[in-house]
This record gives C-alpha cells, structure tokens and sequence, in this order.
C-alpha cells in the first residue's frame, strides 16, 4: 500500500509543520488524516498570450507562456478526543492554512512535492450525530498553489 503524507509548513506561525495522515492505520491516533480519496495534487495549465490579430498574417502568434496558478483539493478529517480538543484541532488548521504565504508538501512513498500557497479556509461540512459522539470533523479545503 502507499504511503501518502501531506505536511503544511507553519514557519510565519513560529510553529512545527502540521501533519496530515494518509494512512488508514493511524486513524484512530492522528489529529488529522485524509480519506482515500481526500487529496490531489495540482493541475496546472497554460496562459498564452498573443499577438494582436491582423489583416495580413494568418493565425496567432505565441508571444508568451506561463503556468497559471491552479489547486490542491485536499479533504481532512480533525479527530479530537472531547468537544473542546476538537475546535482546537479545527482551529489548528484553519491558523495553517490562513498563512498570507506558506508551503505544502505532499509526499507519496517518500517522493516528494511541495508548491507555494495562498491562504484558503476549510469548510467545515455537516455535522452527523456519529461524527459528534466521536469529536471528527471533515473539512474541504481548496489550497490556491502557485507553479
């Protein structure tokens, strides 16, 4: 089986990075971890710019070509161990992922990838009676990366 890890630098908090789980056997044990189908990995596309068009010459001509920025979705669960230690954990990551720059790093068997990003907030999705009576929370996140 893989192993997938995800880490966001927290440096401008003056804190460690926060690790993020892949692995369905620390379920029980990790703060936060990600679903099987919780993450991907940023799909980049080209801006182009042209040349103005003219009467005289046929086509476009490719002045310039740059990546645009793009996304990490990402979706992460918080496991808390009482009411209270879960708003922490949900606060926890909504401080790292609020940075105005910070870096993430998505690690899949050791191969690493890390992208600068922008600040995101997640989105704190329903909350069910058997997610309360366990102190989990799942949040969507849409990380804005740069190239």
């Amino acid at each position: 089986m893989s192993r997938l890890e995800v880490w966001i630098a927290r440096a401008g908090l003056s804190l460690p990075d926060l690790y993020v789980t892949g692995d369905p056997s620390c379920r029980a044990t990790a703060p936060f971890w990600i679903p099987a189908d919780g993450i991907s990995t940023p799909d980049f596309s080209w801006r182009l710019g042209y040349a103005p068009d003219s009467p005289w010459v046929p086509g476009k001509k490719l002045l310039s070509a740059v990546l645009e920025a793009s996304s990490i979705p990402l979706s992460v669960y918080a496991s808390g161990n009482s009411p209270g230690h879960l708003a922490e954990l949900k606060a926890e990551l909504e401080a790292a992922v609020s940075q105005f720059v910070y870096t993430t790093t998505i690690s899949v068997d050791g191969q690493e990838q890390s992208w600068s990003c922008d600040p995101a907030f997640p989105q704190w999705g329903a909350l069910t009676h058997g997610m309360s009576e366990k102190h989990l929370a799942r949040g969507a996140l849409v990380i804005p990366v740069n190239p």
